[in-house]
């Protein structure tokens, strides 16, 4: 439901079990406004735990950013590839 906000390791689970299923290329969260998306407001503690497990694997995270404050927040946790 939009009213409970999924915690990041738990999104972190889902996204490792997407790895083990194969995929290279993963969307793993939102810089957007969590006044408006608030289940997308952990989006960066989800890549900085991503980018401490990331070290050993080949696998590409993706952020959505709808614009350059989004952009920049991106930035700041490490994401090499957006939306």
């Amino acid at each position: 439901s939009k009213e409970r906000i999924i915690p990041a390791h738990v999104k972190v689970e889902l996204i490792e079990k997407l790895q083990l299923a194969g995929l290279k290329r993963i969307e793993c969260g939102s810089f957007v406004s969590p006044k408006w998306t608030p289940q997308m407001a952990n989006s960066g503690e989800v890549f900085d735990i991503l980018n401490e497990k990331a070290a050993n694997n080949d696998v590409t995270y993706i952020g959505l950013c709808m614009n350059q404050k989004g952009i920049e927040r991106a930035v700041e946790k490490g994401v090499r590839e957006m939306l």
